[in-house]
């Protein structure tokens, strides 16, 4: 009896240790070789494009899975709302199923675009059965200048891809990774264990693939308007106001800002809503866009909170908190959970500052109240002032009954650092004087401390010349 116990325990042993070795080799397969495929289930008709920007004078390819004939409307963002300003058609086609975890679909193009076909500006794409409308897939697209404007909208695209859940997948829901390995990744996360392999790659960071229809921003598009939104219908909001104001922008995404925008012509940077997502290369180019002298305004909440890694068709988490060190120096707050999805007004606390210039505020007045179409102004996600917060200076407070987002302040010699610390700050720009007013301050004077700088540069230069 004795031996046969001991002729058990040691096939479950070697049972295990294989099982462990599959396990393990089915791990670095995921996360190192990126072979890992699935098929998916598609909506008729759904649609992406490789990447959520395009330059205006570039080809814009649409990859759109429909059994029926379809159409295509591109509806720009105005002062009012989002408006037809170009129409497409286009023949059925079957697209593959299958989705790469990684890389995501590979779909061959359905609909192309030409050059300089739309204007630079945000787009919603409106993908529709001909014979039943109703039938339909949206979509967000941005269209950027090939040279940027003096103000730039960073809109908040690795935060769409992080709630995207498309293919199972997304920074909040995970029904792609077989059971055996989220069992590990589960455990690994609980601990926060991380291990590096190489210079590239993170165990327990999930990929996001970029080339995939993005059904959180579908979902968005399609809700009841009266629903507050931290996606794309609370973006839309600001460039509704820039519109309205007549402000020449471009809009950008993520990668753009830490790829390729160039600093020659900017004088104010915009992050919008939710700019949550945040790479090492993004958080390096805003330490150098400050350090030149480029103003910038985070009218959005729950700022730089998590660190992603850009990859070739991806991003992916790999810290499920930027450290507040890196993060409090650059904007002067820090995002927490306290006051989660509570909303209320702001309360200013320094109305001396250049921010009120205008408006008949004194300390203890209140903006930013609710009202029947959206939430207040201080809510959904906010950043608090913390240790390490060195220059900026406290202009409003949230009244939230606990974590209210704290407006502040930094201003350098010819720019600012200007924080609202809210997720539904932006909606209020629809309809709020105060919020209106306060946006146009950090316009102009944005503009006119870059006016100011430009005028200096060139009385150096006049100086220059002259000497020779």
């Amino acid at each position: 009896m004795g031996h046969l116990l001991a002729c058990l325990f040691m096939i479950g042993g070697i049972i295990a240790a294989v099982t462990a070795g599959i396990t393990t080799a089915l791990w670095i397969q995921y996360f190192i070789l990126r072979r890992w495929r699935t098929r998916v289930r598609l909506p008729d008709p759904v649609a992406y494009t490789d990447v959520p920007s395009y330059r205006c004078d570039k080809e814009i390819i649409l990859r759109i899975h429909s059994s029926k004939p379809i159409r295509i409307l591109f509806n720009r963002c105005g002062a009012r709302e989002f408006s037809a300003v170009h129409t497409m058609e286009a023949q059925p086609s079957l697209q593959s199923r299958v989705m790469d975890r990684w890389l995501g679909f590979d779909w061959k193009p359905s609909a192309v675009l030409a050059p300089n076909a739309l204007a630079p500006g945000l787009y919603r794409i409106d993908i529709e059965h001909r014979e039943d409308p109703a039938r339909k897939w949206s979509m967000l697209l941005i269209v950027k200048q090939a040279v940027p404007h003096a103000v730039v909208v960073v809109a908040s695209t690795n935060t769409w891809n992080a709630y995207n859940d498309f293919g199972g997948l997304s920074n909040y829901a995970d029904r792609a990774t077989p059971h055996p390995l989220k069992a590990i990744r589960a455990l690994m996360m609980y601990f926060d264990l991380r291990v590096r392999i190489g210079d590239k790659h993170w165990l327990t960071a999930v990929p996001l693939p970029e080339r995939r229809p993005n059904r959180a921003i579908h979902a968005d598009l399609i809700a009841d308007p009266r629903e507050s939104s931290h996606l794309a219908r609370g973006e839309a909001a600001l460039i509704r106001f820039l519109e309205t104001e007549g402000i020449a922008y471009t809009v950008i995404s993520d990668r753009d800002f830490g790829y390729e925008l160039s600093a020659s012509q900017v004088r104010l940077i915009i992050f919008n809503t939710h700019s949550e997502y945040w790479s090492e290369e993004m958080l390096g180019r805003l330490n150098e866009f400050i350090d030149r002298g480029i103003s910038v305004a985070f009218i959005s909440g729950n700022n730089m909170y998590r660190k992603v890694q850009f990859l070739e068709t991806a991003i992916s988490v790999i810290e499920w908190m930027t450290p507040p060190e890196q993060v409090v120096p650059l904007i002067g707050t820090y995002y927490d959970a306290y006051g989660y999805k509570t909303f209320d007004a702001y309360q200013v606390v320094d109305a001396s500052h250049w921010c009120f210039e205008g408006i008949p505020v004194e300390e203890g007045s209140e903006f930013g109240h609710g009202n029947t179409s959206r939430r207040g102004a201080s809510g959904w996600e906010t950043d608090k002032i913390r240790t390490g917060t060195h220059g900026f200076r406290v202009v409003a407070v949230g009244k939230n009954s606990e974590g209210p987002a704290f407006m502040v302040s930094r201003d350098l010699q010819d720019s600012f650092v200007f924080t609202v610390g809210s997720v539904s700050f932006t909606p209020c720009l629809d309809d709020d004087p105060v919020i209106r007013k306060l946006m146009c301050n950090l316009v102009r004077r944005a503009l006119a401390a870059g006016l100011n700088l430009q005028k200096a540069e060139e009385r150096i230069d006049n100086v220059a010349v002259r000497r020779e």
